[in-house]
């Protein structure tokens, strides 16, 4: 089934909950035209409204053909124009559609070259998904899935066409199962490459800073630009996007070089749900390590805000939003004020007062309370 957006995807499938704390039962299985649909009001709420004690889910058989491709684009403004002919030319069937920087795949390949090796030598034909002269290449991987046989011959003819366009520079299709496994691998263990690289932090890092974002996709690349941008005029000493992985043997060789002017590395690699307009910004801070642990934390810390406060500014800028599928929970609570006007905080607060006045209900979530009471 092709779910887009996460939202839409949860209201077609929960057909009712049970919400203990206010006693009361929600069901959608028909429609409701004659009273608030108050479903509605808990999905984002985080647990700060009620408490789910039941749910039941339609199911949905499932498809009878899949079909799983990566493709790799001359840079990310082709991206948009293959999602938009994607879902022209396979309608329905398109089930998922993943945005990969090449950043992205890089540190993959530093940190798993298997799963980027084994492609190579099988699916890829000799052929190097990652090119190593390719700084502005984009990746896409591509599923299509539904009960029509000819599936596969709809996506090897789609590919073929955006091929001929020069919308896309080379794709692989996966011949079965397990190579339908593997391709979702690379995807998948992108955000796996990146935590393994801040794996072991110490004081001297690297750090890694993770911003979920959702914004109209064509604005995705003014958004990233515009973040380095800022960073590049906060950071006195720093390079920001260098473009390979910041373990890598060429970074810290870049930091050694420049040991005397330049303090530390800001990496940002992106990869996210396109389809979804939802993107995963990952920003990865290394440190020179002879510098003082006091100048390492104030730097650490220096980072976070400055990069906190661009994102923030950048994305409301693009009518965004600055947390997409994982939501605002604890660390983005004290974001609420800047990313909702007062009246809108203040209708929350009013909401939250109302059915959890004790404020019990996964407290300092999302809405930030003083203290412990709901005041």
């Amino acid at each position: 089934m092709c779910c887009f957006n996460t939202y839409t995807c949860v209201l077609s499938c929960l057909v009712l909950s049970c919400l203990l704390y206010l006693r009361i039962c929600v069901h959608t299985s028909c429609i409701l035209m004659y009273s608030l649909h108050v479903q509605h009001l808990f999905i984002g709420s985080e647990g700060t409204l009620g408490v789910v004690t039941k749910i039941a889910l339609k199911l949905y058989p499932l498809p009878s053909y899949t079909v799983v491709a990566i493709a790799k684009l001359p840079s990310f403004t082709e991206v948009s124009k293959l999602l938009r002919s994607a879902r022209g030319a396979l309608g329905e069937t398109l089930s998922a559609f993943e945005y990969m920087d090449r950043k992205s795949i890089t540190a993959l390949e530093d940190q798993y070259p298997h799963m980027v090796e084994k492609f190579s030598n099988s699916l890829f034909r000799n052929y190097s998904l990652v090119d190593k002269n390719g700084e502005d290449n984009a990746f896409v991987l591509l599923e299509a899935s539904g009960s029509d046989s000819s599936l596969t011959d709809r996506v090897n003819q789609f590919l073929s066409t955006q091929l001929e366009a020069n919308i896309v520079l080379d794709a692989v299709l996966a011949q079965d199962g397990q190579q339908e496994a593997e391709l979702w691998k690379i995807r998948e263990f992108i955000p796996v490459a990146l935590a393994q690289m801040s794996r072991n932090t110490t004081v001297s890092g690297p750090f890694l800073f993770k911003y979920d974002i959702s914004l109209p996709w064509l604005e995705t690349e003014r958004l990233v630009t515009a973040v380095e941008e800022y960073m590049s005029g906060q950071c006195g000493h720093a390079i920001i996007g260098f473009g390979v992985g910041v373990d890598t043997h060429s970074s810290r060789q870049y930091l050694q070089e420049f040991k005397s002017s330049v303090d530390y590395v800001v990496c940002t690699y992106c990869y996210g749900h396109a389809g979804d307009q939802n993107l995963h910004l990952n920003v990865i801070l290394r440190l020179q390590e002879d510098i003082s642990d006091n100048r390492k934390r104030q730097i650490k810390q220096s980072v976070k805000t400055d990069l906190e406060h661009a994102v923030l500014t950048e994305t409301m800028k693009l009518n965004g939003s600055i947390s997409a599928e994982h939501g605002m929970g604890q660390q983005k609570s004290h974001l609420l004020h800047q990313a909702r006007n007062g009246a809108e905080v203040q209708m929350m607060k009013l909401i939250k007062t109302s059915l959890d006045p004790k404020c019990i209900l996964n407290p300092g979530k999302v809405i930030p309370f003083p203290g412990t009471s709901c005041k």
